[in-house]
């Protein structure tokens, strides 16, 4: 995040580069990897009548 915010004052066109970086790590590496573990570890408690609440 600093990283975007230092490059926004610096360069906006180098803002968009940074932005688009993240937005690739995110879908790439954190989106698929919450995905697998909310189908993991939420189902599971969501069976029993406690996990319903």
């Amino acid at each position: 995040m600093e990283m975007l915010i230092t490059a926004v004052d610096r360069d906006p066109s180098a803002a968009e580069e940074i932005h688009a970086g993240l937005v690739a790590f995110c879908d790439r590496s954190l989106l698929p990897h919450a995905a697998a573990e909310e189908a993991a570890l939420y189902p599971p408690p969501r069976a029993r009548a406690w996990g319903r609440r």
